[in-house]
C-alpha cells in the first residue's frame, strides 16, 4: 500500500494528461501548462488522501504486533470481547459495508481481495494473483458491473446472490460505458439489454475480486447471539446498515493470519451446518487453479480450530503469490498411536502426511473423497498465539487398571464387580451422563456412545464407527433425531421414535432443523414436519448417524436389576438418577480387550421378555445396510462370564477399528462332541475353529437359527482381558 500516493497523483491528473495526448501540435504548449497545474493539484489531493489513510492506520495502531492488510477494516480485536471472553475463543473485525444492486434491489458486501496488483493497492485490497485464472472456467465467477460514466445514484450491479444456485463470491469485474446519455441500470438483465440495444458497451477485462456478500434480497449472513463456539449460529457479530459497517468473528490460522468465514461451495452443509452462505460456484475455482490448500484438524490437540482442535494451516502465507482466500478444504486426523503435535506450516503438514502420522481427507472425513471450497479472507496478519493445553484424564477415571475410556460421557466405572454383588455377579459397572430430549411432546432420556462421522465423534467424545454411515441407505434402519441450530429457549433434541413403537431403531439419522424466522418450541417429529411444510423451518438431512441408546421413554424404561446375580438378570441397569443426570449399567467383558453394555435388540419379544432390554426391531435392517459387525457368544464349553455362562464373547473386529460396530450381528458357537473346548479370543481363531469343524455356528441362537438378530452393545471402555479359562 506504500504506492497509494503516487497512484492517486496519476489518477487525479489523468484527465489533463489524456487531453494533452489528444491535442494537435499547435496547442501542446498550452496543454503542458494545464498538465503541470493538474499534477500540482493532484499532488495536493493525494497528500490529503494520504493523510486520511495515515489517520485511519494510526487509529488501528493497537501495539499488538498486528498488520491490517485490508483497507476497509474499521476496527478489530485479536482477543475475545468481554461479551464472550468466557465462552468463545475468537476475536472480531469490523468492515466498511458497501451497497450495490441485484435484480433492482439492494445487496450489501465487503471488499477483501483482487487479482490485479495496482487495483488491489489503489483500493486497499489483498493482491491474489491466482484469482486471475478464475475467468477461464465456466461458473467459477459471477459478474460485477461497474460504471465509467453512470447516472446519478448509479451503484455497482451484481449478477447473482447467495439465493441463486451456482452463486460465486469471486466476481469478474465488467466495466459499463454509455455511448450516449447515461440511464440508471440496476440489474444484470437491464445492462445486457442496454448493450444489446447499443446504448452501452462492456469492457470485459480480466479483473477478479473477492467481495463476499453479507445481505441480499430475501436473506443475509446470520448473526450469532450465543457467541460460544466457532460456528455457533453464524459468523456475524453485528450488522449496521445505517452506520455502514459489519462485524465478523475473527479466527486464528497458521501461519500468522486472522481470517473470517463468509461462504462455501458445500451447498446445504454451508447453510445448515456452517451457518454461512452457499456459493456452489466457488467449487469451480479448484479447476481454475484459483484456490490454495487449507488443512483443519479433526482430532489431536484441543484448540480454537473449526472442529475444536489446533488452528488450521494455510499452505501459503496470506498475501504471498501462491495464497488464495478460497480454501481448498482438507481435514487432517492423527493416526492411532501417534502423539499429536502442533503443525504450523504447509511443509510440516506435507511431512506428517508422508510419514503416515496424519490422514488427509478431502473436505471432511464425512464428505471424502468429495471436497469443497470455503471463502476465508484474511484482513489481518498477526503472530500466532495458540498454545496447546496438556491433556489430562479426569483424576476420578485414572484408576491405574490398564483401561482406556473411549466414550466421553463416562463418569465412572469399575472393571471388577462391586462389593454389593461380588459373591453373585461377575460383571463390572459403568456410569454415563444421561441426556434428555423430547418424543411426542414428552421427556425421553438417552446416552451417547457412537457416531459415523470421525470429526463429530471426536468433537463429542464418541466412538467413530464408519460402518454406520451406510445405515441411511436402507429404509427402516434408522430413526430420526432432530437437532436445532437456532432453537428457542428450552428447545431440546427431538426423537422420532421410542422403544414403545414397532420398528424402533437406536441408530439415529441426525437431521438439523433451522428456523427461517422467529424460533418456536417444537417437541415432536410431527410438529417439526408441519413447520417444514409451512416453510417455517428447513431440515438438513446430512449423513450423520449416531448410536444413542434410549434409557427411558414415555410409558417405559430399561429395567433395573435388583438381584445382581447373573448376566441378564432382570435388567441391564443398576441405577438411574434423573436429578443427577446419571445412569449406571452392567459392564461385561468381551474379546478382544473390550468392556461393553447391552441396551436393545432387534429380537422383539425375546429382547423384552428374556433379555430384559428394549426391543429395537428396526436395527435388524442394519444387517442389509452393512452397518453391523459379527459377534460370537458361546453356548457351551468353558464356563465363564459370557451371556450363556461360558467364555466371554468375541468381536470379529476390535472396538474402535474401522470394521467394528456396536450393533452385533449375533451368532452362537457350540463346541462339537469330542472336541476339547479352548479359549477363542479373536475373529481369526473363531473362523479357523469353524473351518476345522470344532464348533458349529448358529445364526442368533440354536433356537432361532437360521433367523439371526442384532444386539446393540456399545463399548465405553477398552481393557485387557482377565478371563483365564480356569
Amino acid at each position: 500500500m506504500k504506492n497509494w500516493k503516487g497512484l492517486m497523483v496519476l489518477l487525479f491528473a489523468a484527465p489533463a494528461l489524456l487531453i494533452g495526448c489528444t491535442q494537435p501540435p499547435e496547442v501542446v504548449d498550452d496543454v503542458a501548462t494545464n498538465v503541470e497545474e493538474a499534477v500540482d493539484t493532484a499532488a495536493d489531493k493525494a497528500e490529503d488522501v494520504a493523510e486520511e489513510i495515515m489517520e485511519a492506520v494510526e487509529m488501528l495502531d493497537k501495539d499488538d504486533g498486528a498488520e491490517v492488510i485490508v483497507g476497509d477494516v474499521l476496527d478489530y480485536s485479536l482477543e475475545p470481547s468481554d461479551d464472550w471472553a468466557d465462552t468463545g475463543s475468537f476475536g472480531w473485525v469490523e468492515f466498511k459495508l458497501h451497497e450495490g444492486r441485484y435484480d433492482g434491489e439492494p445487496i450489501h458486501y465487503i471488499r477483501t481481495d483482487a487479482s490485479d496488483k495496482d487495483f488491489a493497492e489503489a483500493n486497499g485490497l489483498v493482491h491474489v494473483p491466482l484469482l486471475a485464472a478464475a475467468t477461464a472456467v465456466d461458473g467459477a465467477t459471477a459478474s460485477l458491473y461497474v460504471f465509467d460514466d453512470g447516472a446519478d445514484g448509479q451503484m455497482p450491479v451484481m449478477s447473482s446472490s447467495p439465493a441463486e444456485d451456482g452463486f460465486s463470491s469471486a466476481w469478474h469485474v465488467r466495466t459499463v460505458s454509455f455511448d450516449g446519455d447515461a440511464t440508471l441500470l440496476e440489474s444484470a438483465a437491464d445492462i445486457e439489454a442496454a448493450v444489446e440495444a447499443g446504448d452501452a458497451s462492456l469492457d470485459e477485462g480480466n479483473l477478479v475480486v473477492n467481495y463476499p456478500v453479507v445481505k441480499w434480497p430475501g436473506g443475509q449472513l446470520p448473526v450469532d447471539d450465543a457467541l460460544d463456539s466457532y460456528f455457533g449460529t453464524g459468523q456475524l457479530i453485528a450488522l449496521d446498515e445505517e452506520g455502514g459497517s459489519v462485524t465478523f468473528k475473527l479466527h486464528e490460522c497458521y501461519s500468522g493470519a486472522r481470517y473470517i468465514v463468509t461462504d462455501s461451495s458445500a451447498g446445504a452443509m454451508a447453510t445448515d451446518m456452517m451457518n454461512i452462505a452457499a456459493s456452489t460456484g466457488t467449487g469451480n475455482l479448484v479447476d481454475a487453479g484459483a484456490t490454495d490448500n487449507i488443512w483443519v484438524f479433526g482430532n489431536g490437540l484441543e484448540g480454537s480450530g473449526v472442529m475444536g482442535f489446533q488452528p488450521a494451516v494455510f499452505r501459503n502465507k496470506a498475501g504471498e503469490p501462491g495464497w488464495s482466500p478460497f480454501w481448498n478444504h482438507f481435514t487432517l486426523t492423527w493416526a492411532d498411536g501417534v502423539e499429536p503435535r502442533v503443525l504450523s506450516t504447509g511443509a510440516e503438514v506435507a511431512a506428517a502426511i508422508e510419514a503416515g502420522d496424519v490422514k488427509e481427507w478431502a473436505g471432511t472425513p464425512n464428505t471424502d473423497p468429495q471436497g469443497f471450497v470455503v471463502n476465508c479472507p484474511v484482513p489481518i496478519l498477526a503472530e500466532n498465539t495458540y498454545e496447546p493445553a496438556e491433556a489430562a484424564a479426569p483424576a476420578m477415571l485414572d484408576k491405574d487398571d490398564g483401561a482406556e475410556v473411549i466414550v466421553g460421557d463416562v463418569l465412572d466405572y469399575s472393571l471388577e464387580p462391586s462389593d454389593e454383588w461380588a459373591d453373585t455377579g461377575s460383571f463390572g459397572w459403568v456410569e454415563f451422563k444421561l441426556h434428555e430430549g423430547r418424543y411426542d411432546g414428552e421427556p425421553i432420556h438417552y446416552i451417547r456412545t457412537d457416531a459415523s462421522d470421525k470429526a463429530f465423534a471426536e468433537a463429542n467424545g464418541l466412538v467413530h464407527v464408519p460402518l454406520l454411515a451406510a445405515a441411511t441407505a436402507v429404509d427402516g434402519a434408522t430413526s430420526s433425531l432432530y437437532v436445532f441450530e437456532n432453537g428457542t429457549d428450552g428447545q431440546m433434541p427431538v426423537m422420532s421414535s421410542s422403544p414403545a413403537e414397532d420398528g424402533f431403531s437406536s441408530a439415529w439419522h441426525v437431521r438439523s432443523v433451522a428456523f427461517d424466522g422467529d424460533a418456536t418450541l417444537l417437541e415432536s417429529a410431527a410438529d417439526i414436519e408441519a413447520a417444514a411444510e409451512a416453510g417455517d423451518v428447513t431440515i438438513g438431512e446430512g449423513n450423520l448417524v449416531v448410536n444413542y441408546p434410549v434409557v427411558s421413554w414415555p410409558g417405559g424404561m430399561l429395567p433395573v436389576d435388583d438381584a445382581l446375580d447373573s448376566y441378564l438378570g432382570t435388567g441391564q441397569i443398576l441405577s438411574l438418577d434423573y436429578d443427577a443426570e446419571m445412569v449406571r449399567f452392567k459392564l461385561h467383558e468381551c474379546y478382544s480387550g473390550a468392556r461393553y453394555i447391552v441396551t436393545d435388540s432387534s429380537a422383539g419379544a425375546m429382547a423384552t421378555d428374556m433379555m430384559n432390554i428394549a426391543a429395537s426391531t428396526g436395527t435388524g435392517n442394519l444387517v442389509d445396510a452393512g452397518a453391523v459387525d459379527n459377534i460370537w457368544v458361546f453356548g457351551n464349553g468353558i464356563e465363564g462370564s459370557g451371556v450363556m455362562g461360558f467364555q466371554p464373547a468375541v468381536f470379529r473386529n476390535k472396538a474402535g477399528e474401522p470394521g467394528w460396530s456396536p450393533f452385533w450381528n449375533h451368532f452362537t458357537l457350540t463346541w462339537e462332541d469330542g472336541v476339547e473346548p479352548r479359549v477363542l479370543s479373536t475373529g481369526a481363531e473363531v473362523a479357523a475353529a469353524i473351518e476345522a469343524g470344532d464348533v458349529k455356528e448358529w445364526a442368533g441362537t440354536p433356537n432361532t437359527d437360521p433367523q439371526g438378530f442384532v444386539v446393540n452393545c456399545p463399548v465405553p471402555v477398552l481393557a485387557p482381558n482377565t478371563f483365564d479359562g480356569s
